[in-house]
């Protein structure tokens, strides 16, 4: 295919040679079918994953057979519950960096490559596991893990930055919670500020007496509580007042069209000023360009996180930064 033997041409920068290469999935509409675009964008994204195939030399073009791998949601709930015990799930992390690149927190995030489906999107698995307890599993899991990491880190007399995980508003919720993960720190001996975990707006929606008294209580016990998608919508701005948030990441739909549209830099500039008023530190997530990345600076954001910055690094390669204490590159 043409455009892949232009990207695939090697190139050279600052006396390296480098290449790159790519993964297609075409969907072709003929008009004759009547379809939603998200039902073409699925099937461009079942091609995609079929493009990962050898066999297709990288690129793929939608069939109705594709469909038949597709893993269905009652069928993801069964297997996840089998997820963690085989083995199939893994972590990856995030730098969160300030201006000058040194990094200041990371995200943990899930991946699960199933054996026959190949990876399954974090947006369906996890949102299939919060239908049930699994969530619980899954979340108490990746705390686990990253406690093994903090730890490893300690052995190195590395300094670690804070190790960031999300947690979903069904499991916040549950009586216990913060005995429980309370319990494995402990028993870890690992200092909770190190730790911080990531609510989105809608713990508030539920029961916003209950959701303060946790947070409360873990910020006693030393661990960060961090707001996601902050500015969504989803929270009355009131109900944000006096709890102290380590940081507040911006929510991702500030980022569309950016770079293209002034009425929207104007307002990303107005919700990081009266975030700042408030003295909670912004994030900038998702970061995926230089002009975006030059605007967030210009609104004053305190942190950024995005490809553009650092792709989610294996553990391995996190520690690996993490023990070298090499700055991160963020060149508006």
């Amino acid at each position: 295919m043409k455009s892949e033997q232009l990207i695939g041409r090697g190139f050279t920068i600052a006396e390296q040679n480098l290449s790159i290469s790519a993964r297609i999935g075409i969907v072709v509409f003929d008009g004759i079918e009547s379809l939603e675009p998200q039902i073409l964008l699925a099937r461009a994204d079942s091609a995609l994953e079929q493009s990962k195939e050898s066999s297709t030399n990288g690129c793929a073009i939608y069939l109705p057979e594709l469909d038949k791998n597709q893993i269905q949601p009652l069928k993801l709930q069964n297997e996840l519950s089998q997820a963690i015990s085989n083995q199939q799930m893994s972590l990856v992390y995030q730098p969160v960096v300030d201006q000058a690149g040194r990094l200041q927190s990371v995200e943990v995030l899930m991946r699960w490559h199933h054996p026959h489906f190949g990876f399954i999107s974090p947006a369906k698995f996890i949102a299939a596991a919060e239908l049930t307890d699994c969530i619980f599993e899954l979340e108490l899991w990746g705390l686990d893990r990253v406690i093994e990491v903090i730890q490893t880190l300690n052995q190195a007399q590395s300094k670690v930055p804070i190790m960031s995980l999300n947690i979903s508003s069904r499991h916040f919720h549950q009586e216990h919670f913060v005995s429980v993960v309370m319990s494995r720190i402990h028993a870890a001996q690992i200092d909770p500020a190190l730790l911080q975990f990531e609510l989105a707006e809608d713990i508030f929606v539920v029961n916003t007496t209950s959701a303060k008294s946790k947070i409360v209580e873990l910020k006693h016990h030393g661990v960060n509580i961090a707001m996601d998608n902050f500015g969504g919508g989803s929270c009355a701005v009131h109900i944000l007042q006096g709890i102290g948030f380590s940081q507040v990441k911006l929510a991702a739909i500030y980022l569309e069209e950016l770079e293209y549209n002034p009425e929207k830099f104007n307002i990303v500039n107005a919700v990081v000023d009266f975030a700042t008023k408030l003295h909670l530190p912004v994030v900038a997530k998702q970061v995926e360009n230089k002009q975006q990345l030059n605007l967030l600076t210009h609104a004053k954001c305190t942190w950024f996180q995005g490809y553009i910055i650092s792709r989610p690094l294996s553990e391995d390669d996190i520690i690996q930064l993490i023990k070298t204490q090499l700055s991160l590159s963020v060149v508006p």
